[in-house]
């Protein structure tokens, strides 16, 4: 998960290990907290949210952008059926 939203945000290096890691356990917190629901990363949908999400906090200038999207795709997870394994 953390290198997939180190390419996404272009980030090159360790320097940001740690803030990024910080920032993805925050977010599955709360997504728990807000929906219920208990984020599964072998789910493209979740690592969609989640990367949304650190995106988001990472960078504060894009959070008017992605406020609306993340809002929706919360909504959206809600109802989303649980997969049988």
């Amino acid at each position: 998960m953390l290198e997939e939203i180190k390419i996404t945000l272009r980030i090159d290096g360790s320097e940001e290990d740690i803030r990024l890691t910080s920032l993805v356990n925050s977010v599955k917190a709360e997504i728990k907290n807000s929906t219920s629901i208990t984020v599964d990363e072998s789910n493209d949908f979740h690592k969609t949210v989640i990367t949304l999400m650190v995106m988001k906090y990472y960078d504060t200038e894009l959070a008017e952008k992605l406020d609306p999207i993340i809002n929706r795709m919360l909504v959206q997870l809600q109802y989303q059926p649980v997969e049988e394994v």
